[in-house]
């Protein structure tokens, strides 16, 4: 049973269902609780038919209060409404404790007339807060104990606005049936994975004896090839049906719930749809989880170093050597994970936590968290290098997760706006340092011929973490709230520390890949750092191409799209969904892409059809607005970072003028451009939200976009061909993904063709 161990298959694949199912019933709990409530507000107001309402008099206290008793009464004759507290009274035994609705009145955003005499003096809910109904127009927000609904006067040119408040206690009628259809979904889920993987195991046992006569009659290498192909096939069953049961029943106790309090018509189009996102999100991210804990699941644990006398080398390349580099997906997984998180509510857990400040506009100020942050990732990436040469991987590593770690706590507790600017001024320092080390782990651990296959596993676990950091963190702010964001990205944090000392310690002391000799036409230090910055072409490709296509990926994705999607009132849930089309297109697209661009003659083809695509991501604002305008922005910008991302390092590394200067060096001083952007985007998307037509700004963006993509072309040179013999076999190894760079240069350039940070 030695090709395929079918126990060991079994017991691996047990604790993999154990991982994930409860995340997906949890997700799948918090979509439940989501469609309960926004459907209670939206069939109750409905049902009393109070959608619209006049006022005779806006500013007569007795005109208001015979409004809110007129209203309250509808709202507590509603059959929505009078069902929840009668079934909250069941649950307590006492129905009458829930307060009714109240009515507060408020001109120009602030309360003046109001039943609740504490409302009086106090804001509406701003833009960054309200979130709109599927299919209505109306906007609600949420509170710790209320749900705030805002009702715009139907009277012409009026600045007065109408608020009712109702008791969030009522929501949670039926919760405890809620929750125990999430465990039976849980338990159905966990009954027809482990139905699955006990036939699965069977069928293992008989293929093993298949595979072990194999091996027997000499054919070992198709054996193995069989036992991957079977162990795969076996865990995609297992796992897929184990997910299937568990939304299955999440998806018709759903619709049961909503039928009984709604009648025949179950969903609506638009709760039709956002279920159905809803689920494929919570699936994606259950299927990322399960490949990402698979590698370090059916790999074991870390192989040892291999041993050999002191004196001698070994003569060919070790198996427990050449694997050890895997050590370090699920690591940088988990990292993404927790830091990505927050990264669709940045800017908005900043805005509650702003206060004047002299000088700043609010729209600038909530940019800060995300500006402040890459900066210090491009910071800690361009400083740590040297560190990373002498000290080796382990102590910027082990400095960078602490870093995080109290950044993410530091974001948690934060009291006020500059201490939270602080705190992920913390985080992306040892963000930064993170990331660069864990490009070392890999770079030392690998050599000529397994380096492009180690850097391929590393950023795919990178990209997995990110994808599912943006869609779970996006739902649990909309269920929990921003600060339990933040707590449970540290806590994902603290987790990559407990794996470093159980599955990276054996890699501390690995043996160092070996350096690829200079070849003849490197003639590095030839000249100064001035003269290379003053060089015409390296100007084009910094200034008309990387920094645009930073300041376009960090503005649009990290500020602008939680801002302007929030501001129409998408939930989180939503931000998060479209935010995580960028990083599906820089997995699954990226690759093919890549290799697309490597066939071509010149980078600057590549360059320009990304920096094409960047500009039309924006001008696409023209023709669309609201989420549609937002999800083919991201997607278009996924296509552009896929094309431009690699291609720029390889344009700037096939240079003359970077040989001259040693190729290292070029790529840091180059590089540093993309992080002015990613500081700069921001504010720059800060000011168009200032403005009263957003959709006329961005497009002017996309315009000016185009104009730099142009003048690149125009403005710069042709690099030096791919076939020329003087071109180094350094220079080329960014376009077959940076193979042959020293430890620190390509830990920076590979970090720099992430999403975020490039």
């Amino acid at each position: 049973m030695d090709a395929l161990n079918p126990m060991r298959f079994s017991a691996r694949m047990t604790l993999l269902l154990i991982l994930t199912l409860p995340l997906s019933a949890f997700l799948s709990y918090v979509v439940f609780e989501r469609l309960h409530e926004q459907h209670f507000l939206s069939a109750s107001l409905f049902d009393a038919g109070i959608k619209e309402i006049r006022i005779q008099n806006t500013t007569d206290l007795e005109d208001l209060s015979q409004r809110q008793t007129e209203l309250s009464e509808k709202l507590r004759a509603s059959a929505v409404f009078k069902a929840a507290v009668q079934n909250m009274g069941r649950q307590t035994g006492d129905a009458s404790s829930f307060a009714g609705p109240e009515l507060a009145l408020a001109r120009n955003g602030v309360v003046t007339l109001s039943t609740d005499a504490s409302q009086i003096g106090a804001d509406l809910p701003n833009a960054y807060r309200l979130k709109r109904l599927p299919g209505d127009e109306l906007k609600y927000a949420t509170t710790q104990d209320r749900f705030e609904i805002i009702l715009s006067s139907t009277q012409p040119d009026s600045d007065v606005t109408l608020m009712v408040t109702l008791d969030k206690a009522v929501t949670a009628a039926n919760g405890e049936q809620r929750a125990r259809q999430v465990w039976e979904s849980l338990a159905r889920g966990f009954a027809a994975g482990f139905a699955v993987l006990a036939g699965m195991t069977l069928l293992l046992v008989l293929l093993n004896r298949v595979a072990n006569t194999s091996i027997e009659e000499g054919d070992s290498k198709g054996a193995r090839r069989f036992a991957r192909l079977a162990r795969a096939g076996a865990g995609i069953l297992t796992a897929a049906s184990a997910h299937g049961a568990l939304f299955v029943t999440a998806w018709l106790s759903i619709q049961a719930d909503l039928t009984s309090a709604q009648g025949d018509a179950a969903y609506s189009g638009a709760e039709f749809i956002a279920l159905v996102a809803d689920n494929a999100t919570i699936m994606l991210i259950a299927l990322l989880i399960a490949v990402e804990m698979s590698v370090v699941l059916f790999a074991g644990r870390t192989p040892a170093e291999p041993s050999h006398p002191p004196d001698t080398a070994p003569s060919a390349p070790q198996p427990a050597a050449s694997e050890l580099y895997k050590a370090m997906r699920p690591a940088i997984f988990l990292f993404l994970f927790g830091v990505d998180l927050s990264m669709s509510i940045l800017p908005l857990h900043m805005e509650r936590l702003y206060d004047v400040i002299p000088g700043v506009s609010r729209e600038f100020a909530l940019g800060l968290p995300v500006a402040v942050e890459f900066l210090c990732v491009g910071v800690a990436i361009f400083v740590s290098g040297a560190w990373l040469d002498r000290k080796g991987w382990v102590p910027p590593f082990a400095v960078g997760l602490l870093l995080t770690l109290a950044g993410g706590l530091y974001s948690w507790q934060a009291p006020d706006a500059l201490q939270f600017v602080l705190s992920r001024a913390i985080l992306g320092f040892g963000y930064g340092l993170t990331l660069l080390a864990a490009q070392g782990f890999v770079v030392r651990h690998t050599d000529t011929r397994t380096k492009t296959q180690g850097l391929a596993h590393l950023f795919a676990g990178l990209y997995s973490g990110s994808i599912c950091g943006a869609a779970t963190g996006a739902l649990i702010a909309e269920r929990f709230g921003y600060e339990a964001v933040f707590l449970t990205g540290a806590l994902l944090v603290f987790t990559v520390v407990a794996y470093a000392v159980i599955y990276l310690r054996r890699g501390v002391s690995g043996p160092a890949a070996p350096k690829a000799a200079a070849s003849p036409g490197t003639h590095s230090g030839e000249i100064s750092i001035w003269r290379f910055l003053g060089d015409r072409n390296v100007i084009a490709v910094s200034l008309l191409s990387s920094l645009p296509a930073a300041i376009a990926a960090i503005g649009f994705m990290h500020y602008f799209t939680p801002v302007y999607l929030s501001r129409i009132g998408a939930p989180e849930a939503k931000i998060g969904q479209i935010l995580m089309l960028f990083g599906l297109c820089m997995t699954f697209l990226g690759p093919l892409v890549g290799r697309l661009a490597d066939r071509m003659p010149s980078k600057k083809i590549p360059i320009f059809i990304g920096g094409l695509l960047g500009s039309v991501a924006f001008l696409s604002f023209i023709g669309l607005q609201g989420v549609a305008a937002t999800s083919c922005a991201v997607i278009l910008l996924g296509l552009s970072n896929c094309f431009v991302l690699s291609s720029q390092s390889a344009y700037v590394l096939h240079l003359d003028v970077s040989k001259k200067l040693g190729e290292g060096k070029a790529l840091g001083l180059f590089r540093a451009s993309s992080r002015i952007g990613q500081m700069l985007g921001p504010m720059l998307f800060a000011g168009l939200v200032g403005l009263s037509d957003i959709r006329h700004g961005v497009a002017v963006l996309g315009g000016a976009y185009l104009i730099t993509v142009i003048l690149f072309q125009l403005l710069a040179a042709r690099e030096t061909p791919a076939g020329d013999s003087s071109k180094t076999e350094e220079s080329a190894a960014p376009a077959q993904p940076k193979s042959q760079q020293s430890p620190s240069r390509q830990s920076q350039s590979a970090i720099s063709s992430r999403s975020k940070t490039a």
